[in-house]
């Protein structure tokens, strides 16, 4: 929560402080990646040791990345995952900009906006939780991503004269947000028993490096283009807006937003892992490991 309300409030007081934007901007990330320090060493080390699976292979590296770009339930996962991610980074990026240019914001109320959206966000988490037990995470997934490229359509008509039109969807945004964060977090793992079932090997890393790349590299280019299109469009940092620029950011808000939320539910209705194929496939690693017998005609389809 301070990650997403503190960056320009932070931005804001060292700018003034120092005399330079650049420098405050500059100042505010690098206070923020010290502080990411501390508890990523914290959570390293009391779970040290503490690792349910031990991971290990005997897997050459080609044979490694073969296995992964073979399991067709990853690669769906992975699709939405890059989707969710790409849908986030975009209207984030952009909300800055439609904030006080389009709607005339403060740093402060801009701020204040990430943080209902947030909000909403955690509240949400128990209830989305079990929804996805009862429907599953792919169908949950899905139509709450399809309900995010609607409410994302809908900044298109959000002005000055209807800015509690905005509240309204920052605030409703954070139920999609927390699906999509959740779950396609949460559907990386089921897809590591089919690897399991096939080789004897538990290789999380490997899943969870590939999809952290491959996030990582969808959302550089993305918001890349969002920068390069701002620029076309022929936004300037302390002026007032172009009509072109103007139009630039309402419809990377909106429609940019959309178009990756409705690639991410797409990807979750395609998903070919339900709760009971991975229930089916665990009993099978299971007799598997055992040396009994099992079946694979429930979760053939993954293989």
């Amino acid at each position: 929560m301070a990650g997403t309300v503190l960056p320009l409030l932070l931005a804001g007081w060292f700018a003034s402080a120092l005399g330079s934007d650049s420098a405050g901007w500059s100042l505010m990330a690098a206070v923020l990646a010290a502080s990411c320090i501390v508890p990523t060493l914290v959570t390293w080390r009391v779970t040290r040791g503490l690792e349910r699976f031990h991971e290990r292979s005997s897997s050459s590296v080609r044979e490694l990345w073969r296995s992964a770009f073979s399991n067709r339930s990853l690669l769906y996962a992975l699709a939405a995952f890059c989707g969710v991610y790409a849908a986030l980074n975009v209207q984030s990026a952009v909300a800055v900009y439609f904030m006080i240019s389009r709607l005339g914001f403060s740093e402060e109320l801009s701020s204040l906006a990430f943080l209902l959206n947030l909000t909403v966000a955690l509240v949400a988490v128990p209830i989305v939780s079990v929804v996805a037990r009862r429907a599953g995470k792919p169908r949950t997934l899905g139509y709450l991503m399809l309900v995010w490229a609607m409410l994302a359509a809908c900044y298109l008509f959000v002005s000055k004269d209807n800015s509690w039109l905005f509240w309204i969807l920052t605030g409703a945004t954070g139920v999609p947000l927390t699906a999509g964060v959740m779950l396609t977090w949460a559907m990386i793992p089921d897809c590591t028993e089919i690897d399991e079932f096939r080789t004897g090997e538990r290789r999380e890393g490997l899943y969870y490096g590939l999809v952290t790349f491959a996030q990582q590299g969808v959302v550089a280019v993305l918001l890349w283009v969002v920068g390069v299109a701002l620029s076309l469009s022929g936004y300037v940092a302390t002026a007032a807006q172009s009509p072109s620029a103007m139009w630039t950011i309402r419809l990377l808000m909106s429609g940019g937003t959309a178009v990756c939320a409705v690639l991410a539910a797409w990807m979750a209705f395609r998903q070919p892992m339900t709760s009971s194929k991975h229930a089916a496939l665990r009993r099978a690693v299971e007799a598997k490991q055992a040396g009994e017998t099992y079946e694979v005609d429930a979760f053939a389809d993954l293989l």
